[in-house]
């Protein structure tokens, strides 16, 4: 299990986010050989019920985590937004891979952030 986002983020912002309660991981997948815990949120867009806006944490271990000699507890956290259903909201199987193809895009050095700022980083997403 990865680290709850309640140790980065006030309770309040992850309830506005829509991540889970506890601000635990909503899965995790493997991104070239490391853990990557996702945490999603999503937010409705109020004019229209079609629109919802995937906010995406994800924070991926500096090492090849499924060998126990070079296992590295640190992570390397990454953020990025997409809009549409996430993986409870969709039935077909391509729409899945295409949900999760969106969160693996996410983990590339341009998203790369610092955990610090992520608190501010999603304040300025939510002005948008």
């Amino acid at each position: 299990m990865g680290p709850s986002l309640n140790k980065y983020l006030p309770e309040s912002l992850i309830s506005v986010l829509g991540f889970s309660d506890e601000g635990f991981e909503s899965y995790q997948i493997d991104v070239r050989n490391r853990l990557a815990f996702i945490y999603l949120g999503q937010r409705y867009n109020f004019l229209s019920d079609e629109t919802r806006t995937n906010f995406v944490v994800i924070g991926v271990t500096r090492k090849n985590y499924f060998d126990p000699e070079k296992r590295d507890r640190r992570l390397d956290w990454y953020f990025g937004v997409f809009d549409g259903p996430h993986t409870g909201q969709v039935k077909e199987k391509g729409e899945v891979t295409e949900i999760f193809n969106n969160l693996r895009r996410i983990v590339a050095r341009k998203n790369r952030i610092p955990i610090t700022s992520l608190e501010g980083i999603l304040n300025r997403e939510l002005k948008n």
